[in-house]
């Protein structure tokens, strides 16, 4: 009896693992790896920065941070009324990525001479080497992995656990359903959908107000605080920036790091000297690689505790004051030097 319960189980698994595998590569195929991915609505933006044939000038790079503070609409709109001409502005931050997604995602959709700028976040969680273990990298496998994939990038798969792959896989099956009507999209959407040009936030969403429970006095940070006073960063990050670097070049895109400003008590959180570590690693990579690095948190002092949702999340006035400004002030006087 135990050995046909075993022989049985044996035979279960291979059987959902086979399936797992022929449902992933089906849905490739199919391209339903990029019309349906489950909880990661922003990943469907990336698609049309992909799909597009317009002229792009600007695409914003990094995580949650970025995707909630970056209103492309905004941007494009202050720009063109600017420039007197059509300004196209991407946000493609998705939230939890590292850096790696970032790399591989330029190889993927940056062509020649399109965008004119990456804007690459710089703030300190970006880059923390924390993250590599984070299991919000599901969303490479997610988004990447498929046989080629998984023979291709043996070294991410290998710091990985297997349970990860398999579950950044799974989704392959979960974008069958979904197009066959057995499982609706409304059910795994995020909860923050993306606008058509990514982010967080619309035109006709900047003047709602902030809700009293979301402002920055009422909100717990233990989450931000544990993250920042374990930072660390990791010599594989800066293997990737170098790649991003690369890819930048290979296609005539100028790169800028751009540290965005994060709530100024946030600061003392850090142990002593990490922070001015960081502020060191990341300056001396911009010099190696030759970008620009714009530090932001030390020229923008943003006070105005209705501008953000936590310490690093902005709200949707912040985000509208930070899109102006950025716009305005470090993005138009380098589209005019173009």
């Amino acid at each position: 009896m135990a050995k046909t319960s075993f022989v049985f189980f044996v035979r279960f698994m291979l059987g959902g693992l086979v399936a797992l595998f022929a449902a992933n590569a089906i849905a490739s195929v199919a391209h339903l790896r990029w019309e349906h991915v489950p909880n990661h609505s922003y990943l469907n933006v990336a698609d049309g920065f992909r799909a597009s044939e317009n002229a792009v000038d600007v695409v914003f790079f990094g995580t949650s941070a970025t995707r909630n503070s970056v209103v492309p609409e905004l941007m494009s709109e202050r720009l063109s009324t600017a420039l007197n001409r059509k300004v196209e502005c991407w946000n493609l931050a998705m939230p939890n990525s590292t850096p790696e997604v970032f790399s591989r995602l330029a190889e993927i959709v940056f062509a020649k001479d399109r965008p004119q700028f990456l804007v690459l976040e710089a703030a300190p969680m970006m880059w923390d080497a924390d993250r590599r273990t984070h299991t919000a990298t599901e969303v490479f496998w997610r988004w990447f992995a498929d046989l080629s994939d998984l023979a291709r990038y043996p070294k991410q798969l290998n710091g990985r656990k297997l349970r990860e792959t398999l579950r950044g896989m799974d989704w392959g099956m979960e974008a069958l359903w979904i197009r066959s009507g057995i499982l609706m999209q409304g059910e795994l959407a995020g909860s923050h959908p993306t606008g058509p040009f990514g982010g967080v936030y619309e035109l006709d969403q900047l003047d709602i107000p902030v809700p009293e429970d979301r402002l920055l006095s009422n909100t717990s940070h233990q989450r931000e605080e544990d993250r920042v006073s374990m930072y660390r960063t990791s010599q594989v990050w800066r293997n990737e920036l170098h790649k991003i670097a690369e890819t930048c070049k290979a296609n005539g895109v100028t790169l800028l790091l751009l540290h965005q400003p994060i709530y100024k008590d946030i600061l003392p959180m850090f142990k002593d000297g990490v922070y001015e570590d960081y502020m060191t690693w990341i300056t001396t990579a911009a010099q190696e690689e030759g970008v620009e690095f714009i530090n932001l948190q030390d020229q923008w002092v943003m006070e105005n505790e209705q501008y953000f949702r936590d310490y690093i999340h902005y709200s949707p006035r912040g985000a509208a004051w930070f899109s102006t400004r950025l716009a305005s002030e470090i993005l138009l006087p380098r589209l005019q030097n173009q």
